[in-house]
């Protein structure tokens, strides 16, 4: 399944980064706590399926651990958002993990370019875990009970909420003009 779904999510991840490429958040420390803000209210959006999908595959529970990483390097913890309750799809469980767990990836090659002026509690925690976890990851997701075609459609939509997320951010730290007509 992981092949089928990094292919067929490969046009939806590469929306994803052109966006946290837009706020370019490694340059500098405003920048980088956008980001952070951003990532954590990924984890508070798919905590659910984030949680559930790391027990399937027999690891332990990460989202509330990084976001409260995320609040260190931030100095603040963002405004809880309201999010609805609702029932998630295996596919949507397994999709999650896929995309968040996936992240985690990237953590490793950052974490090393990042500016050390920046607090990084949160990415070098993800670093320092992504190399058992996500294998472990994988080969469960590969004996995963559920659709490929569900799991690839709920992988999109993770990766184009974390884009909507991104945007949203991008275009509220833009400075407002004021032109008169």
């Amino acid at each position: 399944m992981r092949k089928e779904l990094r292919e067929q999510t490969r046009e939806s991840h590469q929306r994803l980064d052109e966006f946290v490429g837009a706020i370019d958040p490694f340059s500098n420390e405003q920048s980088y706590k956008l980001y952070l803000v951003c990532m954590y209210r990924l984890y508070e959006r798919y905590a659910d399926p984030l949680d559930r999908s790391s027990k399937l595959a027999g690891l332990s529970r990460a989202s509330e651990e990084l976001r409260a990483r995320i609040a260190e390097d931030v100095g603040f913890l963002p405004e809880a958002m309201i999010i609805p309750e609702r029932e998630w799809t295996l596919a949507q469980v397994w999709a999650s993990g896929y995309v968040l767990e996936g992240s985690a990836m990237g953590a490793r090659y950052i974490v090393q370019q990042i500016d050390q002026s920046f607090s990084s509690n949160y990415l070098t925690r993800l670093a320092s875990d992504s190399q058992q976890r996500w294998p472990a990851f994988v080969e469960s997701l590969e004996d995963a009970p559920c659709d490929v075609g569900e799991t690839v459609a709920a992988a999109r939509e993770v990766f184009k909420a974390a884009a909507e997320i991104f945007s949203d951010a991008k275009l509220a730290s833009q400075p407002k003009s004021g032109g008169s007509v």
